[in-house]
């Protein structure tokens, strides 16, 4: 199962957003005030991203997503001691939850799903979950960004998929 995560997040007010998105499975949103910086964001998001799969009893796990920072210090073996430990460790707790889960980065562009249901959660403002759809707007994208990526191929010959799917 592959899940990506994303944010939205404005500096002067202190919100954000975070989007995890699914092809058909499932698509949530989940608003955070109060929020110190970009990073922590992105670190909250991740654990969100990991307790959503834990909610659902997934076992396999590929979590994807553009905070690079965060994916290097979840895949660090030495104990955390930035400003998102806490959040790092928890990740790391729920990890005994799961059979495998592994951490890759992807660039912004190959996280535009998960991005477009960020900007659409920010308008909504509360928790939003989507069963066995998507919200139109992350429909298109993830459209859109498949027939792209059928032609992107990495060095290693990987296509890669921005999207949960069943695996």
């Amino acid at each position: 199962m592959k899940v990506n995560f994303d944010t939205t997040f404005h500096q002067s007010i202190k919100k954000a957003t975070t989007g995890n998105e699914g092809l058909v499975i499932v698509a949530c949103t989940y608003p955070y005030e109060n929020m110190a910086d970009s990073t922590t964001v992105k670190a909250r998001a991740c654990l969100r991203a990991v307790i959503f799969m834990e909610e659902l009893r997934f076992q396999e796990v590929m979590v994807k997503g553009n905070a690079l920072a965060v994916i290097e210090k979840l895949k660090a073996l030495e104990e955390d001691k930035s400003t998102i430990s806490i959040l790092v460790k928890e990740i790391k707790f729920r990890l005994a939850k799961f059979e495998s889960m592994e951490f890759r980065f992807v660039p912004c562009q190959r996280n535009r799903e998960a991005h477009s249901l960020a900007e659409k959660g920010r308008r909504y403002g509360d928790l939003r979950f989507w069963i066995e759809e998507a919200p139109r707007t992350a429909e298109v994208e993830e459209r859109d960004g498949r027939n792209r990526q059928d032609a992107i191929v990495s060095g290693n010959g990987e296509i890669r998929c921005s999207i949960i799917q069943a695996g």
